[in-house]
């Protein structure tokens, strides 16, 4: 019966006669050939992609009349009417300037035209992305993403940055977006170096997680490999991927095969990092005033007017840098296409003994057999990230911790001997510059990405087409930290045990399948109906192993070398299954696009891994064309969906659901557990479970050349997972439970124009505005401190309801709790809100110039309202070393107690303030507008590349670029962006001792063969 079905479907039509049609596109505003268009008839299968010249040949096609759709990328799609009797055609493509065009991500394997899309899905193509030199793809993203705030970890080489889209979405539960490539879910987790071991910057058995220089996963990826980049950005978008969504998705697709001969293009760029801010210290007028601050010792060093630039001599390198890439990609329109590439990236860090490194090779392979498409995806990746010490430290070894102890008339730099001199003025003598120098902090990691697609075409006749597509994917890595600190370094001999080394070993991998039907419906012009389901299948399983050595012997560099030696394993394996099924009615004339899907899902990290988790979504636009005027079409659009967050279980901080036990305690000799401390969520622990309402409208306007897409949206977060403080008498700690709501909504805008449209010269800009609000609306627990960042005493985090979830929260003995004398004070006596780590609002402006051969391309990112809590000038503060220390052009002396000394005092002020209770003066503006990229770049005329090279190459370009150039800002820190406690959702936007902040520099060239 079904094989009498598809003869029946897929035989119309087959004896009638046919005829072959020839045609050029060409482009319509300088008449150049649109190279490889794609031509097919409609409402059939016949179908064809055009030469690089922009020829096209379509055979079998009917005799009677027929309507051509030609399309390319880059340009408006246009239908073309083909009377019976003719065989030629010339087609003209129209510029898209605001991309109305793009196929845009609808479901797991489904997609329609921008200009129908309900959600605002926002889209990077990946020649945006190659301006400028990209470290990692996270930092590609940063001032592109309408609607994320994308901060660093520490700002270290090799990335460890969080994507944060449309406001923190949970207290504890996981933080990052869902990432997909090609169709896979891959990893982004990042997994610390247990520096921790090191720097005690944290008590207890785990490593303080949030403080151990992070690098995710997800800077394994060449940038230079990547098609296209979309995020859905809140639940009425990403719904259709479930439990892991709430956080959005990114969904990255890598370069294909083109149809046409080889093309090898080739990239060689070098360059520099150079520090590009420092904080400076103290200077003292007299040998009195330096004794007075540092005690005696001071006399031995200071001389009048002697000072050494601490910073420049820690953070001064400038060694050359390189960025060298490959690739190859063609294939026939018939036959088999293919990409490949190779990369060898070196980032050499402007410390000693740090950068960053990446060696890649990638193969994407393509056919078509018959009605079958089969894509095989390749990724074999190696990179090397070098961090040196930075970050929270307990024990004062780190860089910026010891330079807020040390004044700059001492001499800290090498001796002609080759020794380091010992620091005087810091209880462990360490000394920054001979850290930088000896000690290696490096993290090697290597990853195999492959991936496999089969797209089985059963029926395509034009009225009926049903598809069925398979993806397959392995997510594989080893990653490998070490850490050696050589008995040679000062403070290593403080502890009795000198030399310490540090070896983490981590095993990951994914695996994940999903399998997709497809069935296309169109029964007249202008109804189209899609109907999917699908079924996927996720594994992730990640085995941590972590040795710790002191005291080595002979000075060797492993842990076996040690006399005293921990060992510790942590392992987890999480399975996910889902099912979905979705409906997407295109009617009106393709004017009005209605969606509806409903997801079902599993998860062995829910406390009841059999249980069922529905997550629906519904949508609908209408276009509304020609409304005359300036204005070309406006549409309207609303979208509802749920999504989820599921309870965390990995070994990096536990699993939720269950009550952890640890195996370090000895009974009689014989191992023993003991508990944790905190009690797991059990069998009634269940995701958190977010529902966005979004509605918008985009407006297109002159002639094409202008989009206006403005975009409102609400999301209620329930189920929140709360890890609250439960009674002494109860044997415990904490307890994990779902316990309130929390509520985010904003506006978002973006605004796409095309000024000046000429032959000679065109020039693009856009510009995007997002603002985002965050309400804990319910909480079942009295108010509490978030397990994040430091003490409230300090500036931290305070969940309440009614209040901010991101609100920076702080000591003020204003706020008695007898009346509170003042709006900010909060529930719990003696604090008050002192800022937000959420900014007020976030511009983004992008312009990309084109004039003749030149080009010229610019990113600037405003952010405005934002609050840092700096507690590394807390700490220059405290050791009465900061630069304004002693400013008399500032406010405050030696009996200042209010805090009213915010923000701009003197250090003293700051400190007095502090000392008499006060966290305000720590708490500071960070806003900030910053040159993200600067890039231009040149391409030598046809002419001039004959005239030389003989023909051999096609193109030449030479390239000239910079990132992160300058940064207007008020704050006092080195850097308004980066944060310590960076991978989480709440405890951002905090300072202590990061990495030193640097611009880079790039010049070369790309060639075309």
């Amino acid at each position: 019966m079904l094989i009498s079905l598809f003869l029946l479907l897929s035989t119309g039509g087959l004896f009638a006669q046919e005829r072959t049609i020839r045609g050029t596109v060409t482009e319509a505003r300088s008449g150049a050939p649109v190279e490889f268009p794609q031509v097919a008839v409609r409402g059939t299968a016949i179908g064809t992609v055009g030469s690089e010249d922009g020829t096209f040949v379509l055979e079998n096609v009917p005799a009677g009349d027929v309507l051509l759709v030609v399309q390319r990328i880059g340009f408006q799609s246009l239908e073309v009417a083909v009377p019976a009797g003719q065989n030629t055609v010339s087609v003209v493509l129209a510029i898209d300037y605001v991309r109305v065009e793009e196929l845009v991500v609808t479901g797991r394997a489904t997609a329609t035209r921008r200009a129908n899309a309900p959600n605002p899905v926002e889209t990077i193509q990946g020649d945006e992305l190659q301006a400028v030199p990209q470290q990692t793809l996270d930092k590609a993203l940063q001032g592109r993403v309408t609607g994320a705030v994308i901060a660093a970890n520490s700002g270290a080489p090799g990335g460890g940055l969080q994507l944060n889209i449309r406001g923190s979405s949970s207290v504890n539960a996981a933080a990052e977006p869902l990432y997909v490539i090609d169709g896979v879910v891959v990893s982004n987790i990042a997994i610390p170096s247990n520096q921790n071991e090191l720097t005690a910057a944290a008590s207890g058995s785990n490593p303080s997680l949030m403080q151990d220089v992070l690098t995710n996963r997800i800077s394994d990826l060449n940038p230079d490999d990547i098609e296209s980049i979309e995020v859905l950005k809140g639940a009425s978008a990403s719904a259709i991927y479930g439990v892991k969504a709430s956080n959005g998705v990114v969904i990255i697709t890598t370069k294909r095969g083109q149809v046409g001969p080889p093309q090898v293009r080739v990239s060689a760029l070098g360059g520099w990092f150079d520090l590009s801010n420092t904080l400076g210290f103290r200077t003292f007028g007299d040998v009195e005033e330096a004794v007075g601050t540092f005690g005696e010792t001071a006399r031995d060093f200071f001389q009048p007017g002697q000072t050494f630039e601490h910073e420049r001599g820690l953070a001064g390198r400038n060694d050359f840098s390189w960025d060298l890439s490959s690739s190859v990609s063609g294939g026939s329109a018939t036959g088999a296409q293919y990409f490949g590439s190779a990369v060898w990236k070196n980032d050499e860090g402007i410390v000693d003994n740090t950068g960053f490194e990446r060696q890649a090779a990638r193969a994407n392979l393509s056919t078509r057999l018959g009605m079958t498409e089969i894509a095989l995806n390749t990724n074999v990746m190696h990179t090397n990230a070098r961090r040196g010490l930075t970050n929270n430290d307990n024990a004062q070894t780190s860089w910026y911790m010891v330079f807020s102890g040390t004044p700059n008339f001492v001499d800290l730099g090498q001796q002609s001997d080759g020794t380091f001199p010992v620091n005087p003025f810091v209880g462990n003598a360490s000394n920054p510059l001979q850290t930088a120098a000896l000690l290696e902090n490096d993290e090697d990691v290597w990853r195999l990405l492959s991936s496999a697609n089969v797209d089985v075409g059963l029926v395509d006749n034009g009225t009926h087409r049903v598809n069925i597509t398979a993806t397959g994917g392995v997510d594989f890595f080893t990653q490998e930290n070490r850490i050696f600190s050589p008995p040679a370094l000062h403070y290593e001999s403080f502890d009795g045990r000198p030399g310490t080394s540090l070896l983490s070993n981590t095993n990951n991998l994914n695996f994940n399948i999903n399998v997709n039907g497809i069935w296309r419906w169109t029964p007249s012009s202008g109804v189209t109906s899609t109907t999917s389901v699908g079924l996927n299948y996720d594994d992730a399983s990640l085995t941590i192993s972590r040795l710790v050595g002191r005291d080595l012997t002979g000075g060797k560099d492993k842990p076996d070398a040690a006399t005293e030696v921990q060992i510790r394993e942590n392992r987890a394996n999480v399975e996910d299954f889902g099912f979905f099924v979705q409906e997407e009615l295109l009617l009106l004339d393709d004017r009005l696009l209605l969606t509806g899907m409903v997801r079902f899902d599993q998860s062995s990290a829910n406390g009841d891994p059999t249980k069922l988790f529905v997550f629906p979504k519904g949508a609908a636009s209408y276009r509304f064309p020609d409304v005359g005027g300036f204005v070309d079409e406006v549409k309207l659009r609303a979208a509802v969906g749920q999504t989820g967050n599921p309870p965390t279980c990995d070994p990096r901080d536990g699993c939720q659901k269950f009550t952890s036990l640890r195996l370090d305690n000895n009974i009689e000799g014989i191992g023993g557990f003991q508990i944790e401390g905190t009690v797991g969520g059990g069998f009634d622990l269940q995701p958190e479970r977010m529902t966005e309402f979004e509605g918008g409208v985009d407006i297109i306007a002159l002639d094409g050349r202008a989009s206006l897409e403005l975009t409102g949206y609400l999301q209620n977060v329930d189920d929140l997972i709360i890890e609250a403080t439960v009674a002494p008498s109860t044997g415990f700690a904490d307890v994990i439970f779902n316990g309130g709501e929390l509520r985010n909504y904003g506006i978002e805008a973006a605004l796409g124009v095309t000024p000046i449209a000429r032959s000679g010269f065109t020039w693009n800009s856009r510009t995007s505005f997002f603002v985002n609000r965050s309400e804990v609306t319910r909480l079942d627990v009295p108010a509490f401190e978030a397990d994040a960042g430091f003490a409230l005493f300090l500036g931290g985090f305070f969940i309440e309801e009614g209040s901010s979830l991101t609100q920076i929260v702080g000591t003020d003995p204003d706020c008695t709790g007898e009346g509170q004398p003042f709006e900010n004070c909060v529930s719990l006596a003696g604090h008050a809100r002192n800022g937000n780590s959420d900014p007020d609002f976030n511009f983004n402006f992008v312009n990309d110039f084109q004039l003749g051969d030149f080009q010229v391309f610019t990113l600037f990112e405003w952010r405005q309202g934002q609050s840092v809590v700096n507690l590394t000038e807390l700490l220059y503060d405290l050791s009465r070393n900061t630069v304004d220390f002693a400013d008399p052009n500032f406010s405050g002396g030696s009996d200042f107690s209010g805090k009213d000394c915010h923000p701009d005092c003197s250090g003293l002020a700051r400190r007095t303030a502090f000392v008499n209770g006060w966290a305000l003066p720590f708490t500071q503006p960070a806003s900030f507008f910053k040159a993200r990229e600067i890039a231009l770049s040149y391409t030598l005329p046809e002419d001039v590349t004959s005239r030389i090279f003989g023909g051999f190459f096609d193109q030449i370009r030479l390239r000239a670029s910079g990132r992160n150039l300058f940064t207007v800002t008020n704050y006092r820190g080195l850097d308004p962006e980066v944060s310590n406690f960076g991978t989480q959702q709440v405890g951002r936007s905090i300072d202590v001792a990061p990495f030193p902040p640097s611009r880079s520099f790039w010049f070369g060239f790309d060639l075309r063969l």
